[in-house]
């Protein structure tokens, strides 16, 4: 099944530079739009029912260069969250996985992450939560830690939980907190210490490390 694409590009004053029709994509979910060099770079989920992580290449004046798609290792929907890049010109794209797992037979999720070359390969594809057991539905937030990590966050009604993943794809240190209130926002300080917090009056603190201390956990 294929969609068509409608790209506009204007100025920061609203004024129209181009537009552009394109044909012929296999994704009518686009989630975000990112600029590289001389390139756009847009990327979502794949039409089908059991929708792929996807992307979409085209040169500056918005013309079809490259399309891509990455099914997960398990043959059930992708639930596209994110994009951000990468030091050495890769990005992650980062969301979940959806669909009648065994043992249990029911709709269930877990998070996923895969990272892909500057050139559209797919170096690595995580799933750091995937035991049968955790029945996450994700709501990623992202930032590096520095150049070689990188946070991310993941909660629903039942939890939330930091995974701190390298650039080979290793999960160096995970947290699990249960029955944790969902709606987290966050603050980065100078020294890149994270405190995530909601408007309930919950608070977590996590230094640039990724590491997480009992004691920094403030109930309302």
């Amino acid at each position: 099944t294929q969609s068509n694409y409608f790209l506009m590009r204007i100025t920061d004053q609203g004024k129209e530079l181009w537009h552009k029709d394109g044909q012929d994509i296999l994704s009518n979910n686009v989630v975000g739009i990112k600029i590289i060099e001389n390139q756009l770079l847009l990327y979502g989920v794949t039409i089908e029912k059991d929708n792929k992580f996807w992307i979409l290449k085209t040169d500056k004046d918005g013309n079809k260069l490259e399309e891509k798609t990455y099914p997960n290792a398990y043959q059930v929907a992708d639930i596209l969250t994110g994009l951000t890049f990468q030091p050495d010109g890769s990005f992650l794209l980062y969301g979940a996985i959806g669909g009648d797992f065994p043992p249990y037979g029911y709709y269930d999720t877990h998070s996923r992450i895969t990272k892909i070359s500057p050139n559209g390969d797919q170096i690595w594809d995580i799933y750091p939560d995937f035991d049968f057991t955790g029945h996450y539905y994700c709501i990623w937030l992202n930032q590096s830690l520095n150049a070689d990590q990188n946070l991310f966050q993941t909660s629903d009604d039942r939890g939330i939980s930091f995974y701190q993943v390298d650039q080979s794809g290793s999960i160096l240190n995970m947290i699990r907190i249960p029955s944790y209130p969902t709606g987290m926002f966050f603050y980065i300080d100078d020294n890149g210490n994270y405190t995530y917090f909601n408007e309930e009056g919950w608070v977590i603190n996590i230094n640039h490390d990724g590491y997480f201390n009992p004691r920094d956990l403030l109930k309302p």
